[in-house]
């Protein structure tokens, strides 16, 4: 999940779990009971403590002095100290009395600034982990480290913005700076997790990141210099969030040579949710579809999104490949955006709520999303999310691949269930004064294919119910089996979650939640069956 790959900030060749485990002990200690923190194999778990936070991020505006005693492993030789004088040298009449600090000092700085990276980094983590424990004493003990992120965040861009436009040689040195921007990026879309599942407010903008998105993964991942070196050979200019990010939202089409790494793009594709919430705050229903013209200008930026995504070498589907880890989670983030373009089901979860009864019975309460013309695309997302699972082999990516893809799809997931479920809830209950489109008609046999195969793939204990098939649709009660398959796609997705092996309490807490919705969609859906028996 978003513990390893997902999180593109760490540096693997260099990366050792069990010495970040140490500065997660310091970042993150607990007055009482350790929390295991699984992982697989299970014997390999590492404990961490929760409760104050003991460490506190130092502004990168500190004075040098203040750093103390920090040992100094980060040696500026003379040859470094008189490279940065010479680069001043233009400016020294603007520089009168100023004095470059001495090696040492440039060293300490150096290094508490790399110290304050790593602790960072691993509060990132325990943030993470935090969301997938999903229980409400996790949700309080995040808010000490949301915080902390957000200062972060602010204190270190002239840093990371400085790195950004650094030139490095020297593959050590721009392992660091790569670092920063990464770090700087990862830390808005862990945050911006909160905004988007829990319903919180935003505390980092997409306008405080003023750094260049990250390098290719190929780079990234380089186990040595001349790796790097050959790398870089092939590597597409860099372009600065910002830049990225305004285009999104430009009529004229995608530049086709524009290739940007798939943890780019995850960090573009959250940029776009985030708006979607604020635009969303603009108008009287927070949980019903956009205005116009939001919807039409997010619609664009979407499109835009998609067409880059597809055109980058990196966007592939394959949940094991290094790279089809944040590419699979960017177009999961992809169908939540459709979605969300239509609906809310954030609320629910909103201020730490982590009982699944109640968020089951707030979901079930949500106002269905009415039938128009540009429902195509979420639908189609939320029919395709099972069905990718179903050809993958639903109980090999249930039992094996939920423990470690991203939390990010479980919660799109989860959404996809409802949104759809509740979309054919709405035919059924319209089908007679309105008879469905080409399109509609399209998304309901996708529905039924779907569910037939999923039946097939599951044990015999495990049933749906009677099963349709495209030629009922045209000679049966068609709201009594539209009210059918809005129950039966949600206990699909139910079973996927029950049978998942995975040690992350949000699989089994959005398992129970999609157990009790459809357990109250039958239950609504049967009076009206034994009425159309009589």
């Amino acid at each position: 999940m978003g513990l390893h790959a997902g999180l593109d900030f760490l540096y693997d060749p260099a990366f050792n779990f069990q010495d970040m485990a140490s500065t997660q002990n310091e970042v993150y200690t607990v007055a009482n009971e350790p929390v295991q923190i699984p992982s697989l194999p299970a014997d390999s778990a590492t404990t961490i403590h929760a409760a104050s936070t003991q460490t506190r991020i130092r502004s990168m505006e500190d004075d040098f002095e203040e750093l103390g005693p920090v040992p100094c492993p980060w040696k500026i030789h003379e040859e470094q100290r008189s490279q940065i004088l010479g680069a001043l040298s233009p400016f020294h009449h603007l520089l009168i009395g100023f004095t470059l600090p001495s090696r040492l000092a440039l060293g300490r700085y150096i290094t508490g600034a790399i110290k304050q990276l790593r602790t960072v980094q691993a509060a990132l983590l325990l943030d993470k982990f935090a969301v997938c424990q999903c229980d409400s004493q996790s949700a309080k003990d995040t808010l000490t480290l949301q915080s902390l992120l957000a200062s972060y965040l602010r204190s270190s861009n002239p840093l990371a913005k400085s790195s950004s436009k650094t030139n490095c040689k020297n593959w050590h040195d721009w392992v660091i700076h790569e670092s920063y921007r990464r770090t700087q990026l990862g830390i808005f879309f862990v945050l911006n997790l909160h905004t988007v599942f829990f319903d919180k407010p935003p505390i980092a903008l997409t306008s405080q990141l003023d750094v260049d998105l990250p390098c290719p993964t190929a780079e990234w991942i380089a186990p040595s210099q001349s790796a790097w070196d050959n790398a870089r050979m092939h590597t597409p200019n860099s372009v600065s969030f910002q830049d990225a990010f305004s285009a999104l939202f430009s009529e004229s089409p995608a530049d086709k040579h524009l290739n940007y790494s798939s943890f780019a793009n995850l960090v573009l594709i959250h940029a776009l949710l985030q708006r979607i919430y604020l635009a969303r705050q603009m108008q009287p229903n927070p949980s019903g579809s956009l205005r116009e013209a939001d919807m039409y200008e997010m619609g664009l930026a979407l499109k835009q999104w998609t067409a880059i995504w597809k055109q980058a070498p990196e966007s592939i589907l394959d949940p094991l490949n290094h790279d089809g880890s944040n590419s699979l989670t960017s177009t999961a983030i992809l169908g939540l955006a459709r979605i969300r373009l239509h609906s809310n089901y954030s609320i629910p979860m909103r201020a730490g709520n982590r009982d699944w009864q109640k968020v089951a019975k707030r979901l079930f309460d949500t106002a269905p999303p009415l039938r128009t013309e540009n429902m195509t695309l979420p639908l189609l997302h939320s029919a395709h999310a099972l069905n990718f699972l179903v050809k993958f082999g639903i109980m090999y990516i249930s039992r094996t691949m939920f423990g470690w893809w991203d939390n990010q799809n479980l919660f799109y997931y989860l959404e996809a269930a409802v949104f759809l479920s509740k979309w054919l809830e709405t035919m059924a209950e319209t089908y007679q004064a309105m008879r469905p489109t080409e399109a509609e008609l399209k998304i309901i046999g996708i529905v039924v294919r779907v569910i037939e195969e999923l039946a097939a793939s599951l044990d015999a204990s495990e049933s749906l119910g009677h099963l349709y098939t495209l030629g009922d649709l045209d000679h049966g009660n068609v709201p009594l089996i539209l009210r059918s398959l809005s129950s039966q796609i949600v206990r699909g997705w139910a079973v996927v979650f029950d049978n998942s092996r995975a040690p992350w309490a949000i699989v089994g807490f959005i398992g129970r939640s999609l157990d009790l919705y459809a357990q109250m969609v039958e239950e609504r859906r049967l009076p009206t069956e034994n009425a159309s028996l009589v």
